[in-house]
């Protein structure tokens, strides 16, 4: 009898099943809308944030009109008077010796080598263009909506803006139905950028915030017990929560997304505004991996487990690793730019840290591959580049 292989299709990671279940699980938490914010500097050709200067024509001088830019100028001579000659006690004078034609050449008062500053743009050759990102927006903006088509008839909320962070930043609340709407604008968005200029998300990071309603900012307050107990346990949460919070090997500076769970504190990894809402700071962007959105999301639906206020959910781990702690054990001096995880965490303590927080925030079958690979690099067996290349080729797939 002939065998017959039989190919088994892998489903094309069915983002409408993950996102349908992370839809039920916010929306049974209380979270039914999710605001997004996807940033990245662009710096488009066509626009300039500088206007030239029309008078010194960007050079910032213009030429001296006391001497018409030669730098010198004719004076009388105080030797002679404007004579050219000088008496010398007899019939015949002497041609003066310190002027030609009663004429002394100095230096011109007014200016150093003929040119003088601009005073229309005071001598910085430009203007500042306070508005040249409106055209911009609004371009970017007609070719973005294009691509996303019906999408942005689903959205509760969506505008561009300027961020002082980036240039370019487009912010969208939709309902928590429609997550799987998501990777398409990731996907948009990253299009539109590489059609202006560039992509670059060195300084960009991807904002998810909960919503408990579609308006924002929010006005109501959570239930306390549950954002209090959220706070306190995802504190414990955070290293790992950076090492999975990236879509590769890399992640971004940590200046505007300090390790932290804050009520009061914008720049935080996680900020709660006050305790009305749940945004989650702390992700860099996966413009090159749009579908990888999804991931964060269900990464959120782990940490949700501890917006609750029953105790059976709380974690096993004792201490939280302090902001001043995180520092100490962190590789986070860097700014603007990207930094390998295994250069981040850069102490034993950190990497030991890590893998306990691991074992929380991935699946069941993971785990006991997670305590293997760990053992293995304990007893030198891997090195620690190793360990954290299997730690991304596994869990980052």
């Amino acid at each position: 009898m002939q065998t017959i292989a039989v190919t088994k299709h892998k489903p094309k990671d069915n983002i409408v099943m993950r996102a349908k279940r992370i839809a039920n699980l916010l929306i049974d938490k209380g979270f039914p809308y999710v605001k997004v914010e996807l940033e990245a500097n662009v710096r488009p050709g066509d626009y300039n944030a500088e206007s030239e200067c029309s008078v010194c024509y960007g050079n910032g001088n213009i030429s001296c009109r006391n001497c018409d830019g030669t730098g010198t100028t004719w004076t009388t001579c105080s030797r002679c008077n404007g004579r050219g000659f000088i008496d010398n006690g007899e019939d015949k004078p002497l041609a003066c010796p310190y002027c030609d034609n009663g004429q002394r050449e100095t230096s011109c008062p007014d200016c150093s080598d003929g040119h003088i500053g601009c005073s229309e743009c005071n001598g910085m050759g430009y203007f500042d263009n306070d508005d040249w990102h409106e055209d911009y927006h609004d371009a970017f903006w007609e070719i973005f909506t294009d691509k996303l088509g019906e999408i942005l008839r689903l959205t509760e909320h969506a505008h561009i803006y300027y961020d002082g962070s980036v240039d370019t930043e487009v912010t969208m609340t939709l309902r928590a139905d429609y997550l799987e709407k998501l990777p398409e604008i990731v996907r948009a968005f990253t299009e539109t950028c590489r059609e202006f200029g560039e992509c670059d998300t060195g300084n960009a990071g991807l904002h998810i915030t909960l919503l408990p309603c579609s308006r924002y900012p929010v006005k109501e307050k959570l239930d306390i017990e549950k954002i209090s107990n959220f706070r306190k346990q995802v504190s414990k949460l955070l290293l790992g929560l950076v090492c999975l919070g990236s879509p590769d090997d890399r992640t971004r500076a940590f200046e505007f997304r300090d390790l932290v769970v804050s009520r009061d504190r914008k720049y935080s990894a996680v900020y709660t505004h006050y305790d009305t809402c749940i945004e989650f700071r702390l992700f860099d962007a996966c413009l090159d991996r749009p579908s990888y959105i999804i991931r964060y999301m269900e990464l959120i639906g782990k940490t949700l487990r501890y917006y609750s206020n029953s105790p059976k959910r709380f974690l096993k781990l004792k201490d939280t690793i302090t902001l001043k702690r995180s520092n100490e054990i962190l590789s986070k001096s860097y700014r603007g730019c990207y930094r390998k995880l295994d250069d981040v965490f850069r102490t034993e303590e950190s990497i030991g840290r890590l893998f306990q927080e691991l074992s929380y925030l991935i699946k069941v079958k993971f785990r006991f591959w997670l305590n293997c690979i760990y053992t293995f690099y304990t007893l030198g067996t891997i090195t620690k580049g190793e360990l954290f290349s299997k730690l991304v080729s596994e869990l980052k797939v």
